[in-house]
């Protein structure tokens, strides 16, 4: 069973969102983060998009958006994980929470960037399916980070990242958290801009 569990984001997340991204911060010489890096809260009022964040009891391990772009494409948000969380499958739980959730909204390519300093990240998208692009072969709606060196697609037609994901025990009563898929239960499909 896995230790960690799977929310959507809250606005109580947010200081422990913030005390991750500094402590992996720590890890590099340079930023990162850019100055498109809003407040999670904020990001997270707007349509079209989800955000999730992984839990590690009440610490905050990792984080992971979707926002849905004009169909059948989304774009690949905050992909984040605590260095104390690699080799445990978390990456891979919060990449199929996002995509098994874009795939309910009809999407069928994710795009993201990534810097070049994030080579285990780079390594592990590779892993997964993904194919690097250029800035050109990107959607004409997706915001580009300036920070992002690298971009990709990954095809969700072609390549399946549902992870297996346990339920909390229900020993321990209610948590309002996941072990993965089923965040995506009750979440009725959105419309998307024209």
């Amino acid at each position: 069973m896995s230790r960690f569990l799977l929310a959507q984001y809250e606005p109580s997340h947010q200081p422990g969102i913030d005390a991750m991204m500094e402590d992996i911060a720590r890890d590099y010489q340079e930023p990162i983060s850019g100055p498109q890096s809003a407040n999670l809260f904020e990001e997270s009022r707007r349509t079209h998009r989800r955000y999730w964040v992984a839990l590690d009891g009440d610490k905050v391990v990792g984080t992971v958006g979707l926002v849905l772009l004009v169909s059948p494409n989304a774009v690949l948000k905050r992909m984040m994980t605590h260095r104390a969380t690699r080799g445990t499958g978390l990456a891979a739980m919060l990449l199929g929470t996002a995509t098994d959730w874009g795939r309910t909204q009809g999407v069928q390519s994710v795009y993201f960037g990534t810097m070049a300093q994030f080579q285990a990240a780079q390594k592990f998208y590779a892993k997964q399916g993904a194919r690097e692009v250029t800035t050109g072969e990107l959607p004409s709606d997706m915001e580009v980070n300036p920070i992002d060196s690298l971009h990709y697609r990954m095809d969700l037609t072609e390549h399946n990242t549902t992870q297996k994901c346990e339920k909390p025990s229900t020993q321990n009563g209610p948590t309002g958290s996941s072990r993965c898929s089923d965040l995506l239960m009750g979440f009725r499909p959105l419309r998307r801009r024209r």
